[in-house]
């Protein structure tokens, strides 16, 4: 269950900066490759109980990598969470 939403985060990112106006429609033909690849980097991630924060280091690169700023928090450092924002733009309707 825990790859479902491993698997369908780059597709939600992308999903994500198109409609907060951050660029033009997706060609998903031309992104196939990239969700490929992110898709079987998490679901190798170990991610059974105490070893989340793996995906989250995973994610934050990603997210670096496209100049998404985010954070971490953790009460438990093995137990990480990620959040990122990304802004909308008066034109997007979105703020």
């Amino acid at each position: 269950m825990r790859n479902i939403f491993a698997a369908s985060l780059p597709v939600l990112l992308a999903l994500a900066s198109t409609a907060a106006g951050q660029g033009p429609a997706i060609n998903w033909e031309k992104e196939k490759a990239e969700i490929l690849q992110h898709y079987r980097g998490l679901v190798q991630v170990n991610t059974t109980y105490g070893n989340e924060t793996k995906v989250v280091d995973y994610l934050k690169k990603v997210l670096d990598a496209e100049g998404i700023p985010s954070k971490t928090f953790a009460k438990d450092s093995s137990r990480a969470n990620l959040v990122a924002r990304l802004k909308g733009t008066a034109a997007s309707g979105r703020c």
